[in-house]
Formats: C-alpha cells, structure tokens, sequence
C-alpha cells in the first residue's frame, strides 16, 4: 500500500495520519531507521509511558504506524494482491524485455521493497516483480484519489496541521537509530504534492523513474508509457478486492486504537 490508502481513513486525526505514512516517509528519507511492530507496541504499552504521552500526537503516531505495518501484512495476504502482482510482474517482463536492469553498488543485490522486506534484483523476473509490487500500489492510490479528488485535498490540508519535528521525536523514541532527516522530508513531501502525480501517465513515470535512481536501478524506457493506461483499468476494477479488511472510508472508520 501507499500514503493515501494507507491514510485515508483517518483525515479526522492528523497525526495518526502522519503515523500511517511514516514508515514511507523512512524509506526516502533515512533508510537506515526501521520500525518495527513489536518495537513500537513495547513503547507504546510501556506502564512508564503517561496517559498524556500515549493519548498526545506522539502516542497517536505510532498509533498510525502500528496501522501502517499491519494494513501491509493484510495487503500483501489478499488473493487480489497476489493476482494482480503476478498479472503486473508478467506485463513489465515482456515491456522490458530487453532491458538489463543495473544495480549501484551502494544498494547491493536487495532492495527493500516494504519496511523490512527486501526483495534480490537480478535481470528478469525479480527486477520485473520490483516494478509490479510498485506499480499496483502507486495505482490503487491513483484509482482511489480518481474516485474522489477532494479527499486528496483534505489529506494534504490535514497534513498541514502536523507539526513535522513531533512526528521527528515520535519516531526517535520509538526507533533503535536516531534521525534527523525526517522533518525536513516530510515539509518537502507536503510541498511537491506528489500523490496528484499519479493521475498522470508522464507524471507518474517521472515519479517512478525518482523510484529507480534512489534504489540504484536502471530507469524505466519511455515506453513504459504504453503499459499505464490498461494497468490502471486493472488495478482500478479489483480496487475493493485489494482494500478487504483496509480502513479506507474515513466517514465510517475511525478505530481509536490498533
């Protein structure tokens, strides 16, 4: 999943919603910080932690965190995801047949696709799988900000109203690495708007070509272009498949705890 399906449920609670981004927001802005469930569920119950602290927007963001993590573990377990990937994976292999994918040496053989889950690159199938798990998140964003436009300008008028250094120091008390490179990634991801990027083919290759050249792969040639328009009639018919069991109607879903 990515950041609008993963916050669209909770636009009535800004800070939650910065948590359900959060781990994303990680992954460009200092890959080296991880947070993982039970490291966030051990601080979030610590008896030493006060009510003040776990009701306040640090408690509520790693509330959000702990909502991003286990909509990824349904997500990634849906008989659509699994269909779709596949279907995706076979229509990038045979696009780019003949295009070696190179990998930097500062990325090494893995890419970590997911917060902790890396996936080997190599020419073919795995380079492929790469860009189809990528693709069939940014489109399901792409389809449900479609539906709805409006809601995509709520989700960056709530994300206006978070404070960037508390989300920052949620993060640092619930990590084993300390960053500093969160906040200012977050108040550029509020500035670019990137998610209206997706509604548009040349737009989001460039937004996926950003994808390549921070992970150590090779771009993806400008015919790519041809494989976007029938992806996303495709991605957009299994919509409700994909999102069983996901928050994602923010009128109807507002869980007060994970």
């Amino acid at each position: 999943m990515n950041y609008f399906a993963h916050g669209v449920a909770f636009l009535d609670r800004p800070y939650v919603l910065a948590g359900t981004a959060t781990p994303d927001w990680l992954m460009v802005a200092d890959r080296q910080v991880r947070l993982r469930a039970r490291h966030v569920e051990a601080w979030l119950n610590h008896p030493d932690l006060s009510q003040t602290i776990r009701q306040g927007p640090i408690g509520q963001t790693a509330q959000g965190v702990l909502q991003h993590l286990a909509d990824d573990q349904r997500f990634h377990h849906t008989a659509a995801f699994v269909q779709l990937s596949l279907h995706l994976n076979q229509q990038v292999a045979e696009l780019l047949d003949h295009h070696e994918p190179t990998v930097s040496g500062k990325v090494g053989p893995s890419v970590e696709i997911e917060n902790g889950k890396t996936l080997s690159v190599s020419p073919g199938s795995s380079y492929s799988a790469f860009i189809g798990h990528l693709l069939l998140e940014v489109l399901l964003d792409a389809a449900m900000i479609e539906e709805d436009p409006a809601r995509l300008e709520e989700y960056y008028r709530v994300l206006e109203k978070v404070d960037v250094l508390i989300v920052q120091e949620a993060v640092n008390r619930m990590a084993a690495r300390t960053t500093q490179r969160l906040a200012p990634m977050i108040s550029e991801f509020r500035r670019l708007r990137i998610l209206w990027d997706y509604l548009e083919d040349r737009k989001l290759l460039f937004r996926l070509n950003q994808v390549m050249r921070r992970v150590g792969l090779a771009e993806l040639p400008e015919a790519f272009l041809d494989l976007l328009p029938q992806a996303r009639r495709q991605v957009a018919s299994r919509k409700q498949a994909l999102l069983a069991g996901i928050p994602a109607d923010f009128a109807s879903s507002r869980p007060e705890t994970i």
